[in-house]
């Protein structure tokens, strides 16, 4: 899905999901990379993407919506994190979200790539077309009462006599002040309107660097991993040549195993090769 999103080919609208006709094309996919195998687009395919999808997005919603409150994120282990209190009020109105408790959701950063823009323009995103439209029905509304407060003010006293040439004038400024203010008006909105793109720009760019930091780091952690991992090896004077070489393969070719390897003190790692 990954390859799909950054090849643009399927990028869904503005940037947020996958294109309709993604599903078939996944099949096609794993027909290429996994001859033989038995997955279909319906159902299997379909309802993977579909269940993902839902527990991405109730991840987000726990972390970052304002309804909920006293979660974190542990990034190392990629899990959400919640006091006992926090998770038994949260799962009584969520019982649907028990699967994100005490479980690992490795892929989280890489579905944020392809989902996350759903979630960062949700409902309270407002278009530059509707920006426009309400930032130009907010100046006739100002307009409208500088009118009403004007006529108020020259309305003549019934004792006055009234010149005909003054009619004029008056009309004239009052169409000179109205096309000026017609011009004020749009310099107004386009002003504001770009003030306010500039910041959906920059909220925008600091949500792809987080995005961006959160991907590199674990890939930069497990780099560092494998160049220290024969050198710590060496230092178990329990192992063998043969159980060295035999440890190190099963640790590189697991991520999450050798993460783990490196968290250990040197006491239990002998029984944690053991193990794997």
């Amino acid at each position: 899905m990954l390859e799909l999103k950054e090849s643009g080919k399927f990028d869904g609208e503005n940037g947020s999901g996958l294109r309709k006709g993604y599903q078939k094309e996944l099949e096609r996919i794993l027909d290429l990379k996994l001859p033989g195998h038995s997955l279909k687009e319906k159902p299997h395919i379909e309802s993977c993407c579909k269940l993902l999808k839902k527990q991405y997005h109730a991840i987000y919603d726990a972390r970052n919506s304002g309804e909920t409150s006293g979660f974190g994120w542990d990034d190392e282990k990629k899990c959400v994190t919640a006091d006992i209190d926090v998770w038994s009020a949260y799962l009584k109105t969520h019982p649907d979200n028990s699967f994100m408790r005490n479980r690992s959701f490795p892929y989280y950063d890489k579905l944020a790539i392809i989902w996350g823009q759903d979630r960062a323009t949700g409902k309270n995103a407002e278009a530059p077309v509707d920006m426009l439209e309400n930032i130009i029905r907010e100046e006739n509304l100002d307009e409208e009462n500088e009118a009403s407060n004007g006529e108020e003010d020259v309305e003549p006293r019934r004792d006055q006599p009234i010149r005909d040439n003054s009619q004029g004038e008056g009309s004239s400024k009052k169409t000179h002040r109205k096309r000026r203010r017609s011009t004020d008006s749009l310099v107004s909105c386009l002003e504001r309107i770009t003030e306010k793109l500039t910041e959906g720009f920059e909220k925008s760019n600091e949500q792809m660097a987080k995005v961006a930091e959160s991907i590199i780091a674990p890939n930069q952690k497990e780099s560092e991993n494998r160049q220290k991992l024969d050198e710590e090896l060496c230092k178990l004077t329990f192992l063998t040549q043969a159980e060295r070489i035999r440890a190190g393969i099963k640790l590189v070719n697991n991520p999450n195993y050798l993460e783990y390897f490196f968290t250990l003190k040197d006491a239990d790692k002998e029984e944690y090769l053991k193990q794997i």
